[in-house]
């Protein structure tokens, strides 16, 4: 789905109380409670979203972080008590738990972790802690002092002193970071890249750069030590850019492999051993059965593993390396699991279901489901966005839209899809972010309809038999909620203010213009794409640039320096080093 990028309006969707017998007011540690009338709880039903979930077995009590409709909700694992849902704005991204019973949550739209007391009912809201922009995943510390944030648009991880209840420090990387694990002996941090497959050590004590690896491979969603503190584990995907997709090649797993590595811990922590050439993979699927992105990885001891197959509703269960796991069927898009302590029960998270499965771990059954309560009638955009994540519309299940184009973005890879007309000329997956109103589409514009483009990667690049102008339409109009992360307007006289100057003076804006930052026509840009033959590109859109690293249309440009030091992309002249500093310091803002 190659194309260009727009603001676009996000889909809002009303909160109410489905099947809740409390609602608890909105507001800072408000102790209000709402008890809605009985036809609008059963009737109106909300997609909640849910996308984490803690488990309190003191209390047996589920803790449950919901997305869409932002809310945390108590659910009582007897179900013999009222639900309570406690409705939060902003947009929720992760969860934990905090010895005495704090509940952490990261809101990526207003860069803040919030701390909530669940001994008061309602929770009450302690703290709220400015983070770097866009924080997402954390982890909380194994001194039980420290929670580490990683922050995907400010590409930092962070540590917070939770007693004192700020930045203890910040350590810069040249990614966007998104899993984290951290080891039992509490000597590294290990903070993961949510596009390439990039792990970087950090001392946790200082926040130091220990060692930077690069792995083959995508999209790692779940990472973890193993119980014996020897190796770290984590899952991630592996693109071929120079397989041809063909039916056999799908089947075989050649274009895409869903997997899991493990490397030892005194290989990953020291900077002089190639890490990649030093680990073993495991790999999910085989022919004719993949297993489509792989997503959280749990090992609560040293005889059980557990993966999401976030893609073919389904989890994976194991005892241990090598891998043969049993896979179980649960719900769509299953994007977190728990244990209990016994380790018996896995509870896990369905996001597009709003219900949690509940496995037992000795049969590898499901023995319950628990509705978060009733779902929505869909709509198109609904129907789409599970399209999106579904690994079961390509042939065999081996991935999905959001394998190349990861939470609506990008994986930073290139990959040979058919987009251009034809095979040989792997091009770069941009993002999808702000795509709908940009046409003509493709890196080559050979589409004039995002529902064409659509239509030919369901039926070449995933080699389906599901193709029909439905689910174009319904993924059409997914994608049209899809919007880049806003920008901080610069301030007159900063150095992102004097940088658009020269953007404008060098002619930038010619074909990246106006709040879309590109243009409706083809440009000749002085390169062409070898084997294809083209040498007319459809200009991308600029929005989020420091994220979508390498550049061009087959990623010939690693970073941004590059684009303007080594290939001097269509300046008049050469810049002077303030100017030059001014320049990337505004495409890096926007």
């Amino acid at each position: 789905m190659n194309a260009r990028q727009v603001p676009v309006v996000v889909m809002m969707i009303v909160i109410s109380a489905s099947r809740a017998d409390e609602t608890y007011g909105v507001g800072e540690g408000s102790a209000s409670k709402t008890n809605l009338p009985a036809a609008k709880r059963d009737d109106d039903g909300v997609w909640r979203q849910p996308i984490r979930a803690i488990l309190n077995e003191a209390t047996s009590t589920l803790w449950v972080l919901c997305q869409r409709s932002p809310s945390l909700m108590k659910m009582p694992l007897n179900d013999t008590a009222p639900r309570a849902i406690l409705p939060l704005s902003g947009r929720p991204e992760s969860m934990v738990w905090i010895e005495g019973g704090t509940l952490a949550i990261t809101d990526s739209q207003r860069d803040i972790i919030t701390l909530f007391d669940t001994n008061q009912a309602p929770p009450k809201v302690t703290a709220e802690i400015a983070v770097g922009e866009d924080p997402r995943e954390l982890l909380v510390g194994k001194d039980g002092k420290s929670l580490f944030v990683s922050c995907r648009s400010a590409q930092q991880v962070q540590r917070i002193d939770l007693a004192q209840q700020k930045i203890a420090w910040t350590c810069d990387l040249a990614y966007s970071p998104h899993c984290l694990a951290q080891d039992i002996g509490n000597t590294v941090l290990m903070v993961a890249d949510a596009f390439r497959g990039m792990i970087a050590v950090v001392d946790p004590t200082t926040g130091e750069k220990i060692a930077a690896h690069q792995f083959p491979g995508t999209n790692i969603r779940g990472m973890a030590f193993t119980a014996d503190d020897e190796y770290l584990v984590f899952t991630h995907q592996i693109i071929s850019e120079n397989s041809i997709i063909e039916r056999e090649t799908v089947r075989w797993g050649s274009f895409i492999t869903n997997n899991v590595r493990r490397v030892r811990k005194e290989v990953i922590t020291s900077p002089s051993i190639d890490a990649a050439k030093n680990s073993d993979l495991g790999f999910v699927g085989g022919f004719g059965h993949g297993a489509g992105d792989p997503g959280k990885l749990l090992i609560p001891s040293t005889n059980r593993w557990i993966v999401c197959l976030t893609g073919v509703q389904e989890i994976g269960i194991d005892t241990g390396w090598p891998l043969r796991f049993d896979r179980v069927r649960v719900g769509r898009r299953p994007i977190d699991v728990v244990v209990d302590h016994a380790g018996k029960r896995a509870y896990v998270v369905n996001m597009f279901d709003d219900a949690i499965s509940v496995v037992d771990l000795e049969t590898s059954q499901v023995i319950e489901s628990m509705s978060l309560g009733p779902m929505p009638e869909e709509t198109a955009a609904m129907r789409g966005e599970v399209l999106f994540h579904d690994s079961r519309i390509s042939l065999d299940s081996w991935y999905s839209c959001q394998s190349c184009h990861t939470d609506g973005e990008t994986n930073n890879s290139n990959s040979d899809t058919f987009s251009d007309g034809g095979f040989g000329s792997p091009k770069n997956t941009p993002s999808l972010r702000g795509v709908r109103q940009t046409g003509p589409w493709s890196w080559v514009g050979r589409f004039n309809k995002l529902e064409e483009q659509i239509a030919s990667t369901i039926e070449h690049t995933m080699q389906s038999n599901y193709v029909s102008s439905q689910r174009a339409e319904d993924l059409a109009e997914y994608l049209a909620t899809l919007e880049p992360r806003t920008r901080r307007r610069a301030e007159a006289g900063s150095v992102e203010w004097r940088g658009r100057a020269v953007f404008e003076t060098q002619g930038c804006a010619d074909c990246h213009a106006g709040e879309r930052f590109t243009k409706e026509t083809l440009e000749d840009v002085g390169m062409d794409d070898g084997l294809a033959g083209h040498h007319l590109f459809n200009p991308p859109s600029l929005r989020s640039l420091k994220l979508t690293a390498p550049y061009f249309h087959d990623g010939r440009a690693t970073s941004l320096e590059e684009v303007i030091d080594k290939f001097g992309h269509r300046l008049t002249r050469k810049l002077a080093d303030d100017e030059r500093a001014e320049l990337l310091a505004y495409l890096r803002s926007l």
